[in-house]
Order: structure tokens, then C-alpha cells, then sequence
């Protein structure tokens, strides 16, 4: 399946689920927020699907909001029309993000800032390159560690006491071999 600004690949029970808006910096304006909602509603249905994996095409997993969408302006909006806007485009397609209820691993490379470090942070699983940019990209994956926890995924291990199939995060010191 492809959208206009997403790419869904089936591999096995593995569903890939890319940002496909290179030319941005896979920005993520109303088009992509919905084609990525309706994707992982779709992964989350089918029943040969047993893990979820999000990335972004290009060099970059995703520099936030696309501040070009004319949707944007702030002067288009009093404070509540403002945060009515917010909660329907982006709170709930993130939340039902979180919710699902398959895996869901953010692969990241490149730039991750803004809704682009909200969009990981709602997996379960944060997978970094090693060779990813340094400054506000991933803020909770230690400076040269490949893996991190989602939100879910950090629930999880403060309720059972335990990492996820018993995996703990990758440690710096053997992220480099």
C-alpha cells in the first residue's frame, strides 16, 4: 500500500510503515498525520501483523511540524480553537498510537525534534543509527546508546519490573562493537 505521504510495506509479520516526505524532512503536516493514523489502524487489525516498525524516508526520521502548512498560523486561531486543533490532529492520533495494541519500534535516523521526538516517543521501542545527529535529537536516548523506551514501553518496565523479553537497553560502552 502506499499513500501520498506514507509507504506500507508487508514483510512477513512485520509491517513497515514510512514517512515518504524526503523533500521535508519527513515534516509532518495533516496529510501525513492522517495517512500514519490510518496505516497503524490497519497493521493493528490485521491479525499477520505481529510488530509495527516506523521510520522516515531520507535523511532524516522527521524535523517536527511542517512550519510552511498554512494550517499552522498561529494568528489563524484564538487559544482554544488553537488547542481543539491540536487535540484532534495531533494528541489523539499520537494516543492511539501508544495504544496499540501490537509493538510498535521507532526507527530513527537523522533529525528527530519536536513532533518528530513526540511521533518516537509513543512507540514502544526507539531504535537510533549510531551515526545520528547530536543536539536535540532523541533527549532520552543516552548520548551514544542505539535503544531507548517508548512511553509504553517505560510503563511497562516500571510496572512488572522487568525490560521488554527480558532485552535490557543497549549500553554504550557495547553499542560500539
Amino acid at each position: 500500500m502506499s499513500a501520498e505521504t506514507v509507504v506500507v510495506e508487508h514483510h512477513g509479520p512485520v509491517l513497515r510503515v514510512r514517512m515518504n516526505r524526503p523533500n521535508k524532512l519527513n515534516a509532518q503536516n495533516p496529510t501525513l498525520i492522517t495517512e500514519l493514523d490510518t496505516a497503524f489502524a490497519a497493521g493493528a487489525a490485521d491479525a499477520d501483523v505481529r510488530v509495527i516498525v516506523l521510520s522516515g524516508q531520507g535523511r532524516a526520521f522527521s524535523a517536527g511540524h511542517d512550519l510552511e502548512y498554512p494550517g499552522y498560523d498561529q494568528r489563524l486561531y484564538t487559544d482554544q480553537s488553537r488547542l481543539e486543533m491540536e487535540r484532534g490532529l495531533f494528541i489523539d492520533n499520537l494516543l492511539r498510537l501508544r495504544n496499540l495494541p501490537k509493538p510498535t519500534i521507532a526507527q530513527v535516523h537523522g533529525h528527530c525534534v519536536a513532533a518528530g521526538l513526540m511521533l518516537a516517543c509513543m512507540c514502544d521501542l526507539i531504535v537510533c543509527s549510531i551515526n545520528r545527529e547530536r543536539g536535540v535529537s532523541v533527549l532520552l536516548v543516552e548520548q551514544n546508546a542505539r535503544m531507548a523506551l517508548g512511553i509504553a514501553g517505560r510503563a511497562y518496565v516500571m510496572e512488572t519490573g522487568r525490560w521488554p523479553r527480558a532485552s535490557p537497553p543497549c549500553r554504550p560502552s557495547r553499542c560500539r562493537q
